[in-house]
């Protein structure tokens, strides 16, 4: 079996048909589907029952919830195809050549990874202005990163974020950690944010030839409600496990001085992103605060941090942080709150 399309499955039940059509309109039939209920409390599983007794090449796997990371990684161990496609279960395939794509690039390049380009919009429709096509690269289509050009793939894994996710990614089974225990980060990342960007980090360290399709294949649902659309302070804890996995691939790819200190001043905007964030839950802010500023990783960040590429506002809340004077921080920030406000109501006069 060449391709193994894995779904994982949480309380998408608004979309999942939607998601398991556009994978059965396939031209390409070389594929089994692998859905991976992690303990859906909506319609879901009886959805993908449904499926599975109507087509044979679909399997389903019903399991406790663990979040998105144990059940990609359930759903890559169950998988029996050469090449792995991920889905995300709101998601769908935008072209049904999808797959008969991928398969002739990949068998023209002999390539065990293959990158494609996607959809990134509210509505199914192409042309709409909501909607935009993600161009992952300046290259050509069939363009091939091996050897010493992998450094471009590594440069826009860790300085960018469209090649974060594992949906654009088909994956040789070949170029998988099997040994890997990801349980040890199961608890470590909240709501299983930055999940694809842990597993990417191996897939792309091991792959000898990587194509670039540069076709978009896949529309990603831009949902109000998905867990990477919902600020939570505790997200730290997810960014804190991430940045720590990858220093090791730093390391190991040879960064310089210069990109090393624009990924440290991104890891510093991010986090401070998530703690400055609008929340209504403000003792559990606090908890957060109180242990970001006596932790190690972040007080050796805010050291390093470069002062000219930070905000003014950033700045400020940092050092507030660090010195754990939150009264004055919740001041800060809804002084910038009321003043973003003001600005916006001027400039909406001013049209």
């Amino acid at each position: 079996m060449l391709f193994s399309v894995c779904i994982p499955v949480y309380n998408t039940s608004k979309y999942l048909e939607e998601c398991l059509e556009s994978v059965l309109r396939q031209t390409e039939k070389d594929y089994e589907i692998v859905l991976i209920d992690d303990g859906s409390t909506d319609d879901c599983p009886r959805i993908c029952d449904r499926y599975a007794e109507n087509y044979s090449n679909i399997r389903v796997i019903h399991k406790e919830n663990e979040g998105l990371l144990m059940a990609r990684r359930r759903g890559f161990k169950e998988a029996k195809g050469d090449y792995f496609v991920c889905i995300d279960s709101d998601d769908f395939f935008y072209d049904s050549d999808a797959l008969k794509k991928i398969k002739c690039m990949i068998e023209q390049k002999n390539a065990d990874l293959l990158i494609y380009e996607y959809i990134c919009g509210s509505d199914k429709s192409y042309y709409n202005q909501t909607n935009r096509r993600i161009s992952l690269f300046d290259m050509p289509n069939g363009y091939v990163f091996q050897n010493e050009n992998k450094e471009k793939l590594y440069h826009k894994l860790l300085l960018g974020k469209d090649l974060n996710a594992i949906f654009v990614k088909v994956v040789s089974r070949n170029l998988m950690d099997w040994d890997e225990d990801y349980n040890k980060w199961k608890n470590e990342l909240v709501n299983s944010l930055g999940e694809d960007l842990l597993q990417s980090l191996p897939i792309l360290d091991a792959a000898k030839k990587v194509v670039y399709l540069k076709e978009p294949l896949y529309f990603y649902r831009w949902n109000g409600e998905s867990i990477s659309r919902n600020i939570n302070p505790e997200y730290y804890y997810s960014y804190r496990a991430i940045y720590k996995r990858t220093d090791e691939y730093l390391n190991k790819w040879g960064f310089d001085n210069d990109s090393v200190s624009q990924i440290k001043q991104k890891r510093i905007n991010m986090i401070l992103n998530v703690l400055l964030a609008e929340i209504r839950d403000k003792k559990k802010w606090l908890e957060v605060l109180d242990s970001v500023a006596d932790d190690e990783f972040f007080q050796e960040l805010w050291k390093e941090r470069n002062v000219s590429k930070i905000s003014t506002y950033y700045q400020l809340a940092g050092n507030l942080i660090i010195k754990k004077h939150f009264l004055t921080l919740q001041i800060v920030k809804q002084s910038v709150k009321i003043l973003s406000g003001v600005k916006k109501r001027i400039f909406k006069r001013s049209l």
